[in-house]
């Protein structure tokens, strides 16, 4: 069985890998360096004869965070000490092993809270990111659909969100008896289809910030704290089920499925056993249009 981990690299300024993700240690990560020897980061200034600044070497410049991720809320592994942990690793994938699965002799189960057996859905911010998680005792962490698919349940977010902040990972509340199967993370807004009575799509959820029109709850609606349905692209409304999600910066899209009949089937290798169908589909934009995004005239469109 698969085990899955998430990675986060960057600034953790505004919480967007959490204050419990675990730095790999700095000594465990290669730099990959050029031609002439040098690393590939590392950027000189120099003089107009091509030599060096004398004072580069005093600068010291940030690196990027790599750390590991807690996506597993609901693991009864033991929680490693990393303070505790005085082990010295000869690998990153050696520290990495070590972290995923349980030290613990009595737990039959592998998983702690920074590996899990179903595949994760995530999307990356600006300032947070968005995860979709199994919740706990859900029929979707069955072996069969982990190696299948990937994770159906709650929406997470873990960062910072339009002034409010999530230190760690956080449950955003749907309030809707359907479980998420997607998220995509804007500049500072998220959306989230959930799953419909019908295979395929169904209720688009947004919230964050949306000043520009890219929440999709209309001009007087700019900000919006927990998720909430887009009514506009409801299957009623649109007349068809939403089946991909896209959230821009500032703007936002959705593909949806047509209920029509108008489709067509196409025979794979002459096989008509094995067949395409191919349906209609319409593409549906919001948000700022400054430079056209929106794929229309004038400027921002806050209306679906």
């Amino acid at each position: 069985m698969k085990t899955y981990c998430a990675l986060g690299l960057g600034n953790n300024f505004f919480y967007s890998l959490g204050t419990d993700s675990l730095p790999i240690p700095p000594n465990l990560l290669i730099e990959e360096e050029d031609e002439d020897g040098n690393d590939a980061g590392d950027i000189c200034e120099t003089d107009e004869n091509g030599n060096k600044d004398a004072n580069d070497d005093d600068e010291e410049r940030p690196g990027t965070e790599v750390s590991l991720l807690p996506i597993n809320p609901h693991a009864s592994g033991q929680i490693i000490n990393t303070n505790e942990d005085v082990r010295v690793y000869a690998s990153a994938s050696e520290w990495l092993q070590s972290h995923l699965s349980s030290r613990s002799a009595t737990d039959q189960s592998s998983s702690t809270k920074y590996s899990t057996n179903i595949q994760p859905v995530v999307s990356c911010g600006a300032t947070h990111t968005s995860f979709v998680l199994p919740k706990q005792n859900s029929t979707s962490t069955t072996p069969r659909s982990s190696s299948v698919a990937p994770a159906t349940g709650e929406a997470h977010l873990v960062g910072t969100i339009f002034g409010r902040t999530y230190q760690n990972l956080t449950v955003q509340p749907t309030r809707l008896p359907l479980r998420i199967v997607s998220v995509s993370s804007g500049r500072r807004h998220v959306l989230a289809l959930t799953e419909g009575a019908s295979p395929g799509g169904g209720v688009v959820m947004s919230w964050g910030a949306g000043h520009f029109g890219q929440l999709g709850h209309g001009p007087d609606l700019t900000s919006c704290l927990e998720p909430r349905i887009v009514e506009r692209l409801l299957p009623h409304v649109v007349g068809g089920n939403v089946i991909e999600i896209a959230a821009g910066g500032l703007h936002s899209m959705a593909i949806v499925a047509s209920n029509s009949k108008n489709q067509k089937t196409f025979p794979t290798n002459g096989d008509t056993k094995d067949s395409i169908i191919v349906r209609e589909t319409k593409a549906f934009a919001w948000g700022s249009n400054r430079k056209g995004q929106c794929g229309i005239e004038g400027g921002k469109c806050a209306t679906v």
